[in-house]
């Protein structure tokens, strides 16, 4: 009979690895809710593009920036979550609807749904294009 813990030992969690495309967005997704911004800016390439709606282009970004962008998109939308509907892959295509939600600063709620169109690069996020209509 066994009568010590299974718990005795502690070890660090491993970074959990995905092993597709759609697990490599839903684990940024994951980690976006979380507030984890630098795991999460561990999911992209050195250097990855994000489509700029104002101007309907693609703006370079490099792995470093990723957490300071998303502290101040969370500081700008407080609370703000983000909730898959549908995702599908095709290819390094991954295709996402997603519920997103928050606070304005005004603190009025507000939720609306969104697509985003990530190109995943062995198993690393290399572009973003999300359309949306941005919350006031």
């Amino acid at each position: 009979m066994y009568s010590g813990s299974v718990f005795s030992e502690t070890r660090p969690m491993k970074p959990m690895t995905p092993q597709s495309n759609i697990e490599t967005i839903q684990r940024m997704y994951e980690l976006f809710n979380k507030r984890q911004w630098q795991e999460m800016a561990s999911l992209y390439t050195d250097q990855a593009f994000f489509l700029d709606n104002r101007q309907d282009s693609f703006i370079t970004r490099n792995k470093e920036e990723i957490p300071t962008i998303f502290e101040a998109f969370e500081r700008k939308y407080p609370g703000i979550k983000e909730k898959i509907l549908y995702i599908e892959e095709s290819g390094d295509l991954v295709y996402v609807q997603f519920l997103t939600s928050g606070k304005s600063k005004s603190g009025g709620h507000w939720q609306q749904i969104a697509w985003t169109i990530f190109t995943v690069e062995n198993r690393k996020i290399a572009k973003v294009a999300s359309y949306f209509n941005r919350p006031e």
